[in-house]
């Protein structure tokens, strides 16, 4: 891609919280009375509200465009962002090329890629650094001529020929040599060989979901990153953290038969394509979609000719008359040379803009605006388009702008969130008919995972859809401070009619389609949920997001209303997947299921549940039975069995899965696998036993995910990724086995294993246990002081959480605890009295003290509108779950 970065599957790694109950030590407690409660038992949330999450029929979108503020400045329209000569949006943040060479950036920053030499998000532009800089509004980068954002990581290509990269550097997508270790400031690209020094002599880059692309002088393309599905366009086995040569059509070593001729490149979520100086097109990588488009499904390790419209032969009949290319997630988009835009791939939300929802599996025109036949009306004049893999963008030589696809965060910018099979004008800023008044003057655009960006001929930047990072640049923070109230299914006014008979909540976070979605579950079985919808996590039958709870389906039904789930006793939510347990001891599971999520023998998707398969069955003709519990990470499942072994499904990249396998060869498993036990080879002769209860953490496949387990012992083991040492093994290795979790403060695990351990939790990146007396141990990234230990300082062994107020945590632990909630890079307990603590990333009031800035030790909640939270905490919790970055609690009755 090469002015837009993000992809399907955005990449956004999250963390996974459960019920939570928690008893908290008088003496630690408030000295205030507690605040009067309602008569009837109430669940409240804060933090932020993108896509419904919080239940409160509040969202945070912008379906119109708004300005861009300049940095250091909140007053957009008085002081806007200018001098732009071009844009890049990754999934969640982006990117701005300033006239002076110098790049600012904005948004979600978890992995660096700001470029700010921090990891915490920002609402605004911000200057990104120089190559070393510690300083970046005195050392900025300089120099820069072009600028491509992926998922999470970004290149600039500099004046001199190098690149720098920034960001996420998993799978070697960052190309300096090393794989597993994160920049939040450029670094500059190995050359092929990184003992020869920069790579030098390139004109174009892309990068991609987790990849990266350069165009070289002469038409030479190199690559690096993940290479899982041939994305690299050379048949080296393995990822690659330096560049590697491409090859040419038809080769097979790439040394000998390097491709040239190239003049245009793009890079999506696993595929990338190639323009040649004959005007052809070319595609290599994933093909699962018919993103390719040679009329076929199968992934190719080296680039293949994309076919003609309505050809089937390829290399008789290829694609010619491009002039440029754009590919995001599962989508390619190609701009003629006349001016017309044709697109391939995945189509279920129109984002091919033909006028259907049929994938594609060779090229066909996008429509004009209005039209119904596209051959005969395609969409025209254009000058330069853009895709996220869920929504297309398109830029006109008078000025104008197009959006189709995908439309539930507002990207679309008309004033909805409803899908479009084919271009609709995107409005002007404020204004109430976009047919009327649409936006003019823009010179470019580029398309996130749910937001848009476009740069206007005056140099000033507009942007809208999704704001959960703080993508649209405004300065807008993105969440509820303190806690309010959920509505009630149906309500109109939530102060009157809030949702009430809630035993248990679970919330997490999303990528590609959602902002975070939430569950309840009531007395009698039901499960309710709200927010995000984009991948069916809701269990509805439908895609739409939504900002009121609502009944999830029962198994098959038709009709949620009148046939919803029941029987349910436990809840449990992935990234964009969900679980129930069944009385019977059986689980549902409902959403993605790209990477088997959902257990059920498949990999297709589902808006309402199904039932996960019995571990080893064929076809899936057996439903997994004799569950006691269940957790979810961002991609994958675990399940307790009443034998005390532990199976899972779903991702297993980092080997989260505990059977043995993972990474490349075993990415991922769509029905459940035994965990082993420690040390075994043999899960199947040898399961891991005794344990009482599990936990998942992590993101979205290939970015994370880890698993715990409490064993009866009272100790703990872990398994999966373990590059913040999230494992608390002492090492940053990650693991396809269990191994024990180390004492606080020793180095042999084995010989000093943490003991006395009465709950586990585990989110994205740390993870934590509650022993006896209460104390809580905690380990893993500790950015945004999630560990709670006063510091930042990231652990790969347990350290105390502290006590209110305290700084030394060893002498002043925080006690009387039983059981966490942690969210990504945030964590809750709730007290004795109902009382509610919280420490961590505070960036969208997460925490609910009134404040949006982090806190590296706990500190009290607030009551709903209590301007003083030490005094008036939030109290009588009695369930609590952490998302994201937005948290749920339901309080008992008065």
């Amino acid at each position: 891609m090469t002015l837009s970065r993000a992809r399907f599957w955005a990449a956004r790694v999250t963390g996974i919280s459960l019920v939570a109950l928690a008893a908290i030590s008088s003496a630690s407690g408030p000295a205030a009375a507690d605040p009067p409660r309602p008569s009837a038992s109430s669940t409240v949330a804060w933090g932020a509200r993108a896509e419904g999450a919080l239940g409160n029929r509040t969202t945070l979108r912008r379906t119109t465009p708004v300005t861009v503020c300049a940095v250091g400045t909140t007053d957009c329209e008085a002081t806007s962002l200018s001098k732009v000569v071009s844009v890049s949006a990754g999934a969640h943040h982006n990117l701005a090329l300033l006239s002076n060479g110098t790049v600012v950036s904005w948004g979600e920053n978890d992995h660096g890629q700001l470029g700010d030499g921090t990891r915490t998000n920002r609402p605004g532009p911000v200057p990104v650094c120089a190559v070393v800089s510690t300083n970046c509004a005195t050392g900025r980068l300089q120099g820069v001529v072009a600028i491509a954002a992926g998922d999470s990581h970004n290149l600039a290509l500099l004046n001199d020929g190098t690149v720098v990269a920034w960001g996420n550097s998993n799978s070697g997508r960052l190309g300096i040599g090393y794989a597993n270790e994160d920049r939040t400031t450029p670094t500059p690209v190995c050359d092929v060989d990184c003992a020869a020094g920069p790579l030098t002599g390139v004109t174009s880059i892309a990068a991609g979901g987790g990849h990266s692309l350069a165009l070289r002088t002469g038409g030479a393309v190199v690559s690096w990153g993940w290479n899982g599905s041939g994305q690299l366009g050379n048949p080296v086995p393995n990822n690659s953290d330096r560049p590697v040569v491409t090859c040419a059509v038809g080769a097979t070593d790439c040394t000998a038969n390097p491709l040239t001729g190239v003049t245009a490149i793009a890079a999506g979520g696993q595929h990338s394509l190639g323009v040649l100086t004959d005007g052809g097109a070319i595609a290599w990588g994933d093909n699962q979609l018919g993103q390719l488009g040679d009329d076929s499904t199968s992934s190719r390790t080296t680039p293949a000719r994309v076919c003609a419209v309505g050809a089937t032969d390829c290399a008789a009949q290829p694609l010619t008359d491009i002039a440029t290319v754009d590919a995001g997630g599962y989508v390619s988009l190609a701009l003629r040379t006349n001016g017309t835009a044709v697109g391939w791939g995945l189509n279920v939300r129109g984002q091919l803009g033909d006028g259907t929802t049929n994938n594609r599996r060779t090229p066909a025109p996008v429509c004009a605006a209005g039209a119904t036949d596209c051959a005969a009306q395609p969409l025209s004049g254009i000058a330069s388009i853009s895709t996220s893999g869920g929504h297309g963008l398109a830029v006109s030589t008078t000025g104008a702008a197009f959006a189709w696809g995908l439309g539930v965060n507002g990207q679309l910018g008309d004033r909805s969130t409803a899908d479009r099979t084919t271009p609709v004008p995107v409005c002007a800023v404020k204004a109430d008919d976009c047919a009327t008044s649409p936006l003019t003057g823009a010179r470019a655009a580029s398309a996130g995972s749910g937001h848009s960006a476009t740069v206007l001929a005056d140099g000033t930047v507009r942007t809208w859809g999704d704001h959960q990072y703080g993508q649209i640049g405004d300065g807008a923070i993105s969440g509820v401070l303190r806690p309010d109230v959920v509505c009630a299914p149906g309500s109109t006014d939530c102060a009157t009619d809030r949702l009430t008979g809630v035993t248990a909540v679970s919330a997490n976070g999303a990528y590609y389609g959602g902002g975070g979605h939430s569950l309840a579950l009531q007395p009698d079985g039901v499960v309710l949920s709200w927010g995000g919808n984009g991948l069916g996590q809701l269990g509805d039958g439908t895609y739409n997001s939504r900002d009121l709870p609502g009944r999830v389906c029962a198994v098959e039904a038709k009709d949620c209303a009148t046939e919803p789930l029941t029987g349910a006793t436990a809840i449990a939510t992935g990234v964009n997947h969900s679980l129930a347990l069944m009385s019977d001891g059986t689980v549902v599971a409902w959403g993605r299921n790209g990477v088997g999520n959902l257990g059920n023998g498949t990999w297709q998707d589902s808006a309402t549940p199904t039932h996960v398969c019995a571990g080893g069955e064929q076809n899936c003709k057996a439903p997994l039975t004799g569950v006691v519990a269940i957790a979810a990470g961002g991609d994958h499942s675990l399940a307790l069995l009443n034998d005390g072994t532990v199976v899972g499904w779903g991702s297993n990249y980092f080997g989260q899965l505990g059977d043995g396998t993972g990474g490349p060869a075993v990415q991922a498993q769509n029905m459940p696998v035994r965990v082993c036990a420690v040390g075994a080879t043999d899960c199947a002769a040898n399961p891991l036993r005794g344990v009482v209860a599990i936990e998942a953490g992590g993101g979205p496949s290939g970015f994370g995910g880890h698993s715990m387990a409490l064993l009866s012992s009272g100790a703990v083991v872990s398994w999966g990724n373990n590059a913040s040492g999230q494992l608390g093994d002492g090492t940053t290795t990650t693991r396809i086995r269990p191994v024990r979790v180390c004492a606080v403060g020793a180095t042999d695990c084995a010989a000093s294993p943490l003991t006395g351990v009465t709950a586990i939790e585990a989110a994205g990146h740390h993870s934590a246990a509650v022993q006896t007396g209460g104390t809580v141990a905690a380990w893993g990234e500790n950015t945004s002081g999630q560990l709670g230990d006063a510091t930042t300082t990231h652990r790969s062994t347990p350290v105390r959480v502290c006590a209110v107020g305290a700084t030394n945590c060893a002498e002043n632990p925080l006690t009387g605890v039983t059981v966490l909630a942690l969210g990504y890079s945030h964590a809750v307990a709730v007290g004795a009295n109902g009382a509610v603590l919280s420490w961590g990333s505070n960036w969208t009031g997460q925490l609910g003290d009134g404040t949006t800035t982090d806190r590296s030790a706990p500190g009290w909640v607030c009551a709903p509108q209590a301007a003083n939270c030490a005094a008036s905490p939030l109290t009588g919790v009695t369930a609590i779950a952490s998302g994201y970055n937005h948290t749920l609690a339901v309080i008992a009755p008065a």
